[in-house]
């Protein structure tokens, strides 16, 4: 008769990690090297989040874990928190980590509230966030033609042309670009910027009347 010696210890793999989400509970996934038993809650830790739900058998589970708060939620299945056929307890796993982030981006728009001759005039768009999926569609100007949209992460820029003088405004809808969780942003502030491109005339007083004062005091208006 033929024996198998198996000293080999279970390993184990949590999943996801280096993402994050706006969803809650968060669902772990636990995959071991080979077929276990013995896995309950207690053999798991958690940070930022309560245990609920732990189900399945043989070599994949998954534990649902509600966040407590924003930030990083985190899972680690504990050594010997179960054992293979012949007896093997697990060693330790990674310790998965998820953003749990239900933030809405928020964006400001500058400048505004000043005055220029230079046409395009270059807004800079801020978001609280790295976001992706901006386009210029979601980008709302008066008495302006929008150009070029360029940059990334939480900084762009949009190059508005003015269509005649006055005030150029610029504002970012809600709902147009999306941090990694996929939280929407909120709407923009309004930015105005005075276009101005006329020279101011000048009058001098009085013209042409005879005086026998000295001195004479002209008066310049604009």
């Amino acid at each position: 008769e033929t024996y198998t010696m198996d000293k080999t210890a279970p390993t184990v793999t949590v999943t996801p990690s280096g993402t994050s989400t706006n969803t809650s509970p968060i669902t772990f996934t636990l995959t071991f090297s080979e077929a276990v038993t013995g896995l309950s809650s207690n053999g798991i830790s958690v940070t930022n989040g309560t245990i609920g739900t732990l189900t399945g058998s043989g070599n994949t589970y998954s534990v649902d874990v509600t966040p407590t708060a924003q930030g990083a939620v985190t899972c680690t299945v504990n050594a010997d928190a179960a054992q293979d056929s012949v007896s093997n307890g697990n060693t330790v796993s990674n310790t998965a980590s998820v953003i749990f982030d239900t933030v809405a981006p928020t964006v400001t728009v500058t400048p505004s509230g000043t005055s220029t001759n230079t046409s395009p005039i270059t807004f800079t768009i801020t978001f609280s966030e790295a976001v992706t999926g901006l386009t210029d569609v979601g980008i709302t100007v008066t008495n302006g033609t929008k150009g070029t949209l360029s940059g990334g992460g939480n900084t762009y820029t949009l190059d508005v042309t003015p269509t005649a003088q006055g005030a150029v405004t610029c504002t970012v809808n809600a709902d147009e670009a999306e941090d990694q969780a996929t939280n929407r942003n909120t709407v923009s502030n309004t930015a105005s910027v005075i276009f101005d491109t006329v020279a101011p005339t000048v009058a001098v007083t009085p013209p042409g009347s005879p005086t026998n004062t000295s001195p004479i005091t002209f008066t310049l208006t604009f």
